[in-house]
């Protein structure tokens, strides 16, 4: 199972994303502004943040329980693998 597909699929409808042992994902958005050294204006963005709390972690097992038609124990176990092997690479 592709966790990372899902997680950028959670992120596109939802604000925040949180993982069990990993932390929380979330949308920082930036207004528009006026940019007086090029005289032009920047319109609002989004950038993709990080944080080591965890917030809200079963709303992601819901997620992907639903979309990938799993059931939540096995949607829990793909991403603690997921976890592992990003804890694996880190290391």
């Amino acid at each position: 199972m592709d966790i990372l597909f899902h997680l950028r699929e959670s992120l596109q409808s939802h604000k925040t994303v949180g993982i069990d042992g990993l932390g929380t994902f979330y949308k920082k958005k930036s207004p528009g502004k006026y940019d007086v050294d090029t005289h032009s204006f920047l319109p609002p963005s989004t950038i993709l943040d990080f944080g080591v709390e965890v917030n809200e972690p079963e709303n992601f097992i819901n997620f992907i329980a639903e979309t990938a038609n799993v059931d939540h124990d096995a949607a829990k176990f793909q991403i603690n693998k997921f976890v592992e092997k990003i804890h694996t690479q880190l290391n």
